[in-house]
């Protein structure tokens, strides 16, 4: 059960307006990849190079300009550089800097926090050095 302190600030949080009106959020793991479209459109994609187009064309079809994703292991790597090949915004998020929802958590729930936060600019790119 949410305490009303919990009740108050994801009411908070909802209640803000949205700046990347075009944005997903995607949860990757070692199996597969929760890509959120909008908050109630999430999709499971597997994590094969043939999966990772598939989630960029998902992504198009949907008209999604700006992706964020968290920087865990070494999975995002990749995805990361697909998505920028097909020419989206990748905001590439320290998994460290999220603030998690608390309870029960899920992929599902990590990719729509993520699509949540990212669409109402909370979220901040992480450095990447350019490529020698």
């Amino acid at each position: 059960m949410k305490t009303k302190n919990a009740n108050e600030s994801a009411d908070k949080i909802i209640s803000m307006p949205v700046v990347n009106l075009h944005a997903a959020g995607i949860d990757l793991g070692s199996k597969s990849h929760f890509v959120c479209v909008s908050q109630d459109n999430v999709k499971e994609f597997g994590v094969f190079t043939i999966d990772l187009h598939a989630i960029a064309r998902h992504l198009k079809e949907h008209e999604v300009q700006t992706v964020a994703i968290e920087s865990t292991g070494f999975y995002w790597r990749p995805l990361y550089l697909l998505l920028l090949d097909y020419g989206f915004e990748v905001v590439l998020v320290n998994a460290r800097h999220l603030k998690n929802v608390k309870g029960h958590k899920t992929d599902v729930v990590d990719c729509k926090w993520l699509q949540l936060l990212h669409s109402i600019g909370l979220l901040s790119n992480s450095f990447q050095p350019n490529e020698c």
